[in-house]
């Protein structure tokens, strides 16, 4: 038996609301099945509800793009015949034949490409020691994540960002703005914000900037919850890859406990292996312990002469990248990116 397709009107000319829903019902009631309504929350709740496969809505409505459930498809009626878009989401007149209207919702329902939701994968990049190249590694993830097809976001969350050395461009908002307004704002329309003014990279990685110097001084480890919870609302990231500093606070250690995976950036080098092992040896006696089954060691610029690698059954070693000379930063990422290193963070 062939499923009937649901489609809801929204329109405040209830008079045309009627005609419609009436007309279509009367010669498609076989394939179709229809619901209207002249108010802006009622269609919002109508689409959950029913369970709608077709939005249409007057252009005199504010339809937000991230209140439409992904399996739906979207379009709006227009007064005029010649419109074909609206605020840049499809449209066409909704004073046409009955026969048409019909045809352009099959059109829309058979045409709309269901994207299903995420549950991102939370990766976060640290290292105990400063001039590792944690933030070359964290952004070669992205890089590397990127290329096999996959949907990465890259948020910088040290005090001291050094992502502009990485990327050409910049998102028009920041973790600060998402910090400060996720509270005030409705999670629809933070997600709505994010979703317009996130930068996407050359290499197809999604990036929201860090703030001004003295604005990222001022973020807490709370602020840094409170981004990486309302990226994951999206449901559109598979990887959210996060460069941020190592700290053994109560309070980091909570933001490290609720990820995925913790990679530790080291050279290799006598003083770095001292302080990961320190580091180890703290964590395992704190009511945190739990977290080293989920941190990894990544060596990075490392010298087989001048560095080892550290040989404990608690501590997991993911490979190494060599140093490199005589490039730039940019080829630099480019060539770890390449490498499959990240492959065990899949």
């Amino acid at each position: 038996m062939q499923m009937k397709t649901k489609v809801l009107i929204l329109d405040s000319d209830t008079e045309y609301l009627e005609k419609m829903t009436s007309l279509i019902t009367e010669r498609y009631y076989e394939n179709a099945e229809v619901y209207a309504c002249s108010e802006y929350e009622s269609a919002r709740t109508s689409l959950v509800e029913n369970d709608i496969d077709v939005f249409l809505a007057d252009t005199s409505f504010e339809i937000v793009k991230r209140a439409v459930p992904r399996k739906c498809a979207f379009s709006y009626l227009s007064e005029s015949k010649d419109c074909t878009e609206w605020k840049g989401q499809a449209a066409f007149c909704k004073y046409i034949k009955v026969s048409d209207m019909y045809e352009a919702i099959i059109s829309l329902h058979s045409g709309h490409q269901f994207v299903p939701e995420t549950d991102g994968k939370v990766i976060l990049f640290a290292s105990v020691g400063g001039g590792t190249g944690s933030s070359t590694a964290a952004v070669s993830c992205a890089n590397y994540f990127a290329g096999k097809g996959k949907k990465v976001i890259y948020l910088n969350f040290e005090k001291f960002s050094s992502e502009s050395s990485f990327f050409d461009v910049q998102s028009s908002i920041t973790t600060k703005d998402i910090s400060d307004e996720a509270v005030i704002c409705g999670e629809v329309e933070m997600i709505t914000r994010i979703d317009e003014n996130t930068a996407v990279t050359e290499n197809g990685v999604s990036l929201i900037s860090s703030p001004y110097f003295k604005d990222n001084l001022k973020l807490t480890t709370y602020d840094f919850e409170t981004v990486i919870k309302t990226v994951l609302a999206m449901k559109d990231y598979e990887y959210v890859i996060a460069d941020c500093d190592f700290d053994l606070s109560d309070d980091c250690l909570n933001f490290y406990h609720h990820y995925d995976q913790i990679v530790l950036v080291s050279s290799g080098s006598e003083i770095a292996n001292n302080r990961i092992i320190s580091a180890y040896h703290y964590i395992d006696d704190s009511e945190y312990k739990d977290i080293l089954n989920k941190t990894c060691i990544l060596y990075n610029r490392f010298d087989n002469i001048q560095g080892t690698i550290i040989d404990a059954d608690n501590i997991k070693n993911i490979g190494g990248i060599p140093q490199y000379t005589d490039k730039t930063i940019k080829e630099i990422v480019s060539e770890i990116s390449g490498m499959g290193v990240f492959d065990v963070l899949e």
